[in-house]
């Protein structure tokens, strides 16, 4: 059996090879047509191989723009807070009961968090 050192473990595990990209499909357009096709995937913030391998296999409908940095860090920063509210909710229990009013306004806190992870999800601007 081969050693696993710290060199062998880095890195992303190998693939199967039900999911390695193996085949390959040739397809001639015109330099007008690539073009189209380069600057779309791009728009979206993709490589033009997977934005074609999505529409060939799942249709047009399934492609849509990848999230932007600014909204991956603002969803981030949001589900932190909501994770911190939540851990200091339980541990206000945990010590004493919190008064009614603290605690009402704790859990609209944290709602309003979680709707608005919800909508960023869903809206992905």
């Amino acid at each position: 059996m081969a050693r696993l050192t710290a060199r062998s473990l880095a890195g992303r595990p190998p693939l199967t090879s039900e999911e390695r990209l193996s085949n390959s499909l040739t397809i001639r357009v015109t330099k007008s047509d690539y073009m189209r096709v380069v600057e779309k995937a791009r728009s979206l913030g993709y490589r033009p191989s997977w934005y074609l391998r999505q529409i060939l296999l799942e249709g047009s409908d399934s492609v849509k723009a990848r999230p932007s940095k600014a909204y991956l860090k603002t969803a981030s920063r949001i589900a932190a807070i909501a994770s911190g509210l939540t851990r200091l909710l339980r541990l206000a229990e945990q010590r004493s009961p919190l008064p009614v009013e603290l605690y009402h306004m704790l859990d609209s806190v944290h709602a309003a968090a979680r709707g608005t992870i919800l909508e960023l999800r869903e809206g992905r601007p």
